[in-house]
């Protein structure tokens, strides 16, 4: 049975499609590569050996891609893991260490992918981790090492805190997930650590590895949904100040979207197929989701850009009407003007043309009107 009949087992059926699409268009499409290299880690305590096991690269729609690195660690010393994934979570970091030039080399075929794809480079972006740590220093209440590992901290070996106790407790309150007496979880903006005794890391690896890794990649693809939604949002808000009433006008005209009303469908649109309000039919996966969520700040996020696109969209609403009011004003003004016009020669003509000559009525008639069609169209409403 592939992950994609099993997860249907327990998993919300929107859901699953949409992480194992057949087509990006309706979700997303995944790739993957095996590497099988080992290099070694940044720490000299015994034999440090890491694995790079897979390269996968997963499609979403809007244009967005992410990719993955598992690795494994062999028999490391906590610092020498957290110590080592510190330094090979930049793309591009320090070249001057072992492990980040031979993790470099891992990214070829992925830069090989990109250049097919697109004429610009892998972006340099710092990378999120999602660690599943097995070690005999696990317990329960530990929590000082929790912390630690999710910071990717040097000093996983010492008894002491490194971070404030009010940070600590910060992120262990809204960030720590505790629900069997034989794991933790900790969701951060960076990363999402399972810390457990290795016998239990090693019973549950493959279900955390292969499922709870998918959650955490779809709500990174959200993230960088919205990240990319808003910067769209700030560039068209910057835009709209420059843009004069003609262009407003002839957007009308030609019945066209504004750029805020494609970006409010787009982001509706997401919201209806990208956005699950219950991925599983299980309490585990429900849990752990909204843990990531949090860590990630994604609710929040959400909500900030949906009321910044309902206010823009309200602001574009009322300078459209007073657009229209403007092209109103001026083809009333001409209309006026000819009905005056022909009525006032009519008048004088009736009533002898050289004592009230047309263009005095004309314009007494004219501007009378006028003033009364400004303040009509013009006038606040209480």
């Amino acid at each position: 049975m592939d992950n994609k009949q099993y997860l249907y087992n327990a998993y919300a059926h929107e859901y699953v499609n949409f992480c194992y699409a057949d087509d990006v268009a309706n979700g997303c499409v995944r790739w993957h590569k095996t590497l099988n290299k080992r290099f070694q880690g940044e720490q000299s305590e015994g034999e440090q050996t890491f694995r790079a096991v897979e390269l996968k690269l997963y499609f979403f729609p809007d244009q967005i891609a992410i990719f993955s690195i598992e690795v494994d660690a062999e028999a490391a010393a906590l610092n020498a893991f957290t110590t080592t994934l510190y330094a090979i979570r930049l793309t591009e970091g320090d070249t001057s260490k072992a492990s980040v030039v031979a993790f470099a080399e891992m990214l070829n075929p992925l830069k090989e992918i990109v250049k097919e794809l697109s004429d610009k480079a892998l972006p340099r972006q710092k990378m999120r981790i999602f660690q599943i740590v097995g070690s005999q220093d696990y317990s329960d209440d530990n929590d000082t090492l929790l912390c630690k590992l999710g910071t990717l901290s040097n000093d996983c070996n010492g008894s002491e805190p490194y971070l404030s106790r009010d940070y600590t407790d910060k992120i262990l309150k809204n960030g720590k997930l505790s629900i069997y007496a034989n794991w933790d979880a900790l969701a951060l903006l960076d990363t999402f650590t399972i810390f457990a005794s290795p016998q239990v890391a090693e019973e549950y690896n493959w279900q955390w590895r292969d499922f709870l890794s998918s959650i955490y990649v779809h709500s990174l693809y959200q993230k960088q949904f919205l990240y990319t939604l808003n910067d769209r949002y700030r560039k068209v808000v910057a835009q709209q100040h420059q843009d004069s009433w003609y262009t407003r006008i002839r957007q009308r005209m030609l019945r066209k979207l504004s750029d805020i009303e494609v970006l409010t469908r787009k982001f509706d649109h997401y919201n209806q197929y990208a956005c699950f309000h219950r991925i599983s039919y299980n309490f585990l996966p429900l849990e752990v989701d909204r843990a990531i969520d949090n860590g990630l700040e994604l609710n929040d996020e959400q909500q900030q850009l949906a009321d910044a696109l309902h206010r823009a969209h309200f602001l574009q609403a009322e300078q459209n009407n007073e657009t229209i009011k403007i092209v109103l004003f001026f083809v009333s003004i001409f209309a006026l003007f000819s009905a005056v016009w022909d009525g006032s020669s009519l008048f004088s003509t009736i009533f002898n043309g050289e004592d009230h000559p047309t263009t005095f009525w004309a314009i007494a008639v004219f501007a009378v009107a006028v003033i009364a069609l400004a303040y009509f169209l013009f006038k606040k409403r209480k």
